[in-house]
């Protein structure tokens, strides 16, 4: 007999999704609050007045009415919601400012028998080659559009809601063993040895200094190295779109951005391998266990409203070391 419980979290796909929106916003404000940390007010005015304007369609009746349409709105509506709130959790996960593991990271990827030096160098003599690497690599956002629209209007519920409530679940696994095995990346680990772009992880050490204290929702960065959330997207993209007819352009286009993801992210191997074994767990508690504690929060929250959690050092000093 089918579970009730699975039912109750996968009825509706945003369910997870709002859920941990709201999650993270109330520990992204007590954590802000306690720690003195701004949220620069444009980026946050503009991207959330985007976030509910996504919503607007659903004034017209006909858009309402029609449950799969109304899906796709919703869920990319609450999608960017989360995306701001994660943000922000991440900028102050990062300042906890915990020991860097990066020679350990890159001790692993040696005797794996990886060196990423001799890989990025060689991938700078082949342009053609990392020029297809980069656009896979930019091409995991415009999937997930593709697949939150695709399940959404072939009525595939059950299986968008649990790519969202994999996606979340992941994300906020990547956070904690990112708060205590913090890395800042090959990028920088490397620099010199080779000559990388690290631009796009200028925000990490200003963060764990404690010299950035304001967040521009504008310009925020990836600046988690373990474990990859690129290669729990990837994965986690070929496995929302098993069933449907598209799925081994998604198998192919994700096998490349496996692929890509050392070089163009700035990413150890062992990143990789910690990203898969991530998502690969919560794909297979999320078919057994997590449906029903989903349930359950859901339940409560409606019932009781949201608990008070501790949180971590919200006052933004350094942990202690392990």
């Amino acid at each position: 007999m089918t579970d009730k419980r699975f039912q109750i979290a996968s009825a509706k796909p945003h369910t997870v999704l709002l859920a941990a929106t709201l999650f993270l916003l109330a520990l992204d404000v007590v954590w802000c609050l306690m720690g003195h940390w701004t949220v620069g007010s444009r980026g946050l005015v503009i991207r959330v007045s985007v976030a509910l304007g996504v919503l607007i369609p659903l004034i017209v009746a006909r858009y309402r009415r029609d449950e799969r349409l109304k899906t796709v709105i919703v869920c990319s509506s609450i999608l960017l919601l989360f995306s701001l709130t994660a943000a922000v959790f991440s900028y102050l996960i990062v300042s906890t400012n915990a020991e860097l593991v990066d020679t350990s990271l890159a001790r692993w990827d040696r005797a794996l028998g990886f060196d990423w030096p001799q890989v990025f160098l060689w991938l700078q003599q082949k342009p053609t080659l990392d020029w297809i690497l980069a656009v896979a690599y930019a091409s995991v956002i415009p999937q997930i559009i593709v697949v939150i629209v695709h399940l959404s209007l072939t009525n595939r519920r059950k299986t968008l809601a649990e790519f969202n409530g994999a996606f979340v679940v992941s994300f906020l696994i990547i956070e904690i063993v990112s708060a205590f095995f913090p890395a800042a990346g090959p990028f920088k680990y490397y620099a010199g040895v080779v000559h990388a772009d690290a631009s796009m992880l200028s925000h990490f050490e200003p963060l764990r200094s404690g010299a950035l204290r304001t967040i521009d929702l504008f310009a925020t960065q990836g600046l988690v190295s373990i474990p990859s959330f690129h290669a729990i997207l990837a994965i986690l993209l070929i496995y929302a779109m098993r069933e449907t007819r598209i799925r081994m352009l998604f198998l192919l286009v994700n096998i490349v951005v496996l692929v890509s993801t050392p070089t163009r992210g700035g990413h150890y191997l062992v990143d990789l391998i910690a990203g898969a074994f991530t998502v690969l767990t919560v794909i297979g508690m999320w078919n057994g266990r997590i449906p029903g504690l989903v349930a359950k929060v859901v339940s409560g929250v409606q019932t009781a409203g949201v608990s008070d959690q501790p949180a971590p050092d919200f006052t933004g000093n350094p942990i202690s070391s392990r």
